[in-house]
């Protein structure tokens, strides 16, 4: 298919060779290859490749990747751990791009290659009602935990959860647990880092008159400015995991940035884009406000299914001193209960 009327993934000729064993079916690739592997890792972080993760960042930190089959201007094609959704694996946006469901035995059975291998499995996948196939990994690990006997070692675990983003901010905490995961954090503690991130994300979804597809958005008025206006705010919501429209009006730049506005006085604005003209109207806003313009960088593929009338991702965050802050004070509660386990079971010994 030509470069100059269809957008195709980028892949070295080792990656066509890898390709074959992250195939639904395929011998999946063992976890210790991972370039990053320590002993004292005991969780795996699996995510969908129908994400923006890095490739480069797979293999750095070991995360286990789930194969998503792939509707790319109408020509199936396969996501892995060599190629995802992240920039670096295309020469170009494609006009069209729809994911696929994939085979709950085939999922199954890597959750199972990672328990056999002594790991727990951390499932991170966007909510349930975003994208179906969330249910997969949900029954997946039914299956899996209610064939777990004791003598085969009952302590490793499935949890899938349901990360409140999407874009950039998804592919940030898929990061940041498997950062977790490959210093060695245990699987209760990996999922407090995920809500205690979460809380301290911040991340909007600026569309025009289209916004959202309809079966992922809350019914109901925006919370500001009615229903006229041609540019759109919208959050997604962690309770009922939806879209929720804030605000309609014709120029919402001051809306956002103004004096009280979500993104006031922030200046580590992460932008990704598939509506240039409106990232353009918004940076003239800003313009006037006497703020630098916003700069887009490169991706915004995992938006196109959820936005088709294209949007701009606007996040703010947490920067690496935050994150490991919420470490320190997780292991450190951690410690102070097993010290208090330790000395009340002496103490009933006695």
């Amino acid at each position: 298919m030509g470069v100059s009327t269809m957008a195709v993934m980028v892949r070295t000729a080792e990656q066509d060779r890898s390709e074959r064993r992250f195939l639904p079916g395929a011998a999946p690739t063992p976890i210790h290859e991972a370039d990053a592997l320590p002993a004292r890792r005991r969780v795996v972080v699996a995510v969908d490749a129908y994400c923006e993760v890095d490739p480069a960042v797979i293999a750095r930190l070991g995360i286990l990747v789930l194969p998503r089959p792939i509707q790319v201007n109408g020509r199936t094609q396969m996501l892995d751990a060599t190629c995802t959704l992240h920039a670096a694996c295309w020469n170009g946006a494609p006009l069209r791009i729809a994911p696929k469901s994939y085979d709950l035995g085939a999922l199954a059975q890597r959750y199972e290659y990672a328990l056999a291998e002594g790991f727990s499995v951390l499932a991170l996948h966007l909510p349930e009602r975003l994208d179906p196939t969330t249910r997969l990994a949900l029954a997946a690990r039914s299956i899996l935990l209610a064939g777990q006997s004791r003598a085969s070692g009952s302590d490793r675990r499935i949890a899938v959860y349901e990360l409140a983003a999407v874009g950039q901010s998804f592919a940030f905490l898929v990061e940041a647990a498997a950062q977790g995961a490959s210093e060695g954090m245990a699987l209760h503690q990996l999922m407090t880092l995920l809500d205690r991130l979460q809380a301290a994300l911040h991340g909007v979804y600026l569309t025009g008159v289209r916004g959202p597809i309809d079966r992922v958005c809350h019914p109901g008025r925006p919370q500001e400015g009615g229903w006229l206006g041609s540019e759109q705010i919208w959050t997604l919501d962690r309770a009922d995991g939806l879209f929720h429209c804030q605000a309609r009006g014709w120029s919402l730049t001051q809306t956002l940035f103004g004096e009280g506005g979500a993104l006031a006085g922030r200046d580590d604005v992460v932008v990704h884009s598939t509506h240039p003209r409106l990232l353009e109207r918004i940076n003239a806003g800003r313009v006037q406000q006497g703020l630098p313009l916003l700069a887009a960088a490169p991706g915004g593929l995992s938006l196109m299914t959820l936005f088709p009338g294209g949007c701009v991702e606007l996040a703010c965050l947490p920067d690496a001193a935050h994150i490991t802050r919420i470490r320190d004070v997780i292991r450190r509660i951690d410690r102070q209960s097993d010290q208090r386990g330790r000395a009340s079971g002496w103490k009933g010994g006695l």
